[in-house]
């Protein structure tokens, strides 16, 4: 009979065992954040869908930056043939500080 009660004894603390790994393990999911297993399908969806617009606007992002650059290119060029249409390039330095109010004039319009 001492047998019996030491082997329920141990079969009931490895249960215990088991539920505390288990318990642990849900816990560390938890706590690392990885709610999407206990999304339901829909919410899953919506999680997957909220991943996706992230990466379209990642591009999104890098369009605009790509854009940003061919207009600055766009300006530079723009104001290098508008010196040149009124000469300015070939203007000192020095002569530009004397001269930068009519230098605002043109590039203001």
């Amino acid at each position: 009979m001492n047998n019996v009660a030491q082997t329920n004894d141990e079969s009931v603390k490895a249960e215990n065992d088991a539920a505390n790994t288990n318990s642990n393990e849900t816990k560390a999911k938890d706590e690392s954040g990885n709610i999407a297993d206990y999304l339901s399908p829909k919410g899953k969806k919506l999680a997957q869908r909220k991943e996706q617009m992230k990466r379209e606007l990642e591009l999104l992002d890098e369009q605009i930056a790509q854009e940003v650059e061919q207009a600055k290119l766009k300006v530079k060029d723009d104001l290098f043939k508008l010196l040149d249409r009124n000469k300015l390039l070939e203007i000192s330095p020095k002569v530009w500080k004397k001269h930068m109010d009519d230098i605002k004039k043109i590039l203001l319009g």
